[in-house]
C-alpha cells in the first residue's frame, strides 16, 4: 500500500497527532535545532544544537515545548570493524 502516492491530491499530516515511535536508524541521524527544543535522555537542548545519533541506534527524542528541526537521516556509514579478537 502506497500512503500519499496520488501526487495531484492534498495532502496534510499533522505531526502533533502522531506517536513517536523510535526505531533503529541503520544509517544514523544528525539534527540540528533551528527553534525550540529537543529533549533527549542526556537533557534538553535549543536552538544552535546538533545532535548526531549513531548508526543502528534508535533515539529517545522527548519534545516539552515542541521543536522546529533540520534532520538528515541514512548518510553515515557503520564504523570499520575492529581487530578480531585472536
Amino acid at each position: 500500500m502506497k500512503i500519499n502516492a496520488d501526487l495531484t491530491a492534498p495532502v496534510t499530516v499533522r505531526s502533533d497527532e502522531l506517536p513517536w515511535v523510535p526505531s533503529p536508524l541503520p544509517g544514523g541521524e544528525e539534527i540540528f535545532v533551528l527553534e525550540g527544543a529537543l529533549g533527549r535522555a542526556d537533557g534538553e537542548y535549543g536552538p544552535g544544537s546538533w545532535s548526531r545519533t549513531p548508526v543502528g541506534s534508535a533515539p529517545a527524542l522527548v519534545g516539552t515545548t515542541g521543536a522546529r528541526l533540520f534532520v538528515k537521516r541514512g548518510h553515515l556509514h557503520a564504523p570499520p570493524p575492529g581487530p578480531s579478537a585472536q
